[in-house]
């Protein structure tokens, strides 16, 4: 909306967006244990500042929200645009630093939503679903809007949390304040992949029952 394209336009980062790989990392897999080796070290050295809000459902489950606490981020007004992050399957705050550690240099505020039995959220009851629950989301929204009532919000969803994105956009898309809204890295094909692993376990553990 016009209000987005003010945001993009006014920033010069978003205007000048490029990514030009050292000359060594010349394929995926030395690209990937790179980016091993840079979490690893963030943690080490004490990179990652991320302060927590534990809230408390209905239900009495424990889900939290995870935000930037850096230099950067404690100097944006209050208007600022803010990120909200659902975070990669079994993943947390610190696993998602890689993403969330330059969202402030294009002037937003970030922070993740971590899901029950995630990161350091007690799993309190059986209500759980590793993918995430709607419900759950809105409460973590709405402790959002509180904060800051007059900030420009915005989704992302990596990976699992992109399911999550997607059944939340599909169940609240009228009623939520949140406008911009992007699947990174989403597997189309999970429930199939689940369904061949499936046959893939019973066929060797029971291989009897799949003959003739």
């Amino acid at each position: 909306d016009e209000r987005m394209s003010r945001i993009v336009s006014s920033s010069r980062f978003l205007t000048r967006l490029s990514y030009v790989p050292p000359f060594w990392v010349f394929n995926g897999w030395i690209n990937l244990g790179l980016f091993m080796l840079k979490q690893k070290l963030w943690k080490a050295i004490g990179a990652v500042s991320l302060k927590r809000q534990e809230l408390t459902t209905r239900d009495n489950g424990t889900i939290s929200i995870e935000w930037m606490d850096d230099p950067v981020t404690r100097s944006l007004p209050d208007d600022a645009p803010v990120l909200c992050v659902l975070h990669t399957i079994t993943g947390s705050g610190d696993n998602s630093w890689d993403f969330l550690r330059d969202v402030p240099k294009y002037g937003w505020r970030a922070c993740v939503f971590v899901r029950r039995g995630h990161g350091d959220n007690t799993l309190k009851n059986s209500t759980f679903n590793i993918m995430g629950d709607v419900e759950d989301t809105k409460l973590q929204v709405s402790e959002v809007q509180k904060k800051y009532p007059h900030a420009f919000l915005g989704m992302v969803g990596i990976s699992a949390g992109s399911g999550l994105l997607i059944t939340y956009l599909g169940k609240e898309s009228k009623s939520s304040p949140v406008r911009p809204i992007y699947p990174l890295r989403y597997n189309y094909l999970t429930l199939l992949r689940l369904k061949l692993q499936q046959a893939f376990v019973l066929r060797t553990t029971y291989p009897r029952r799949f003959k003739g």
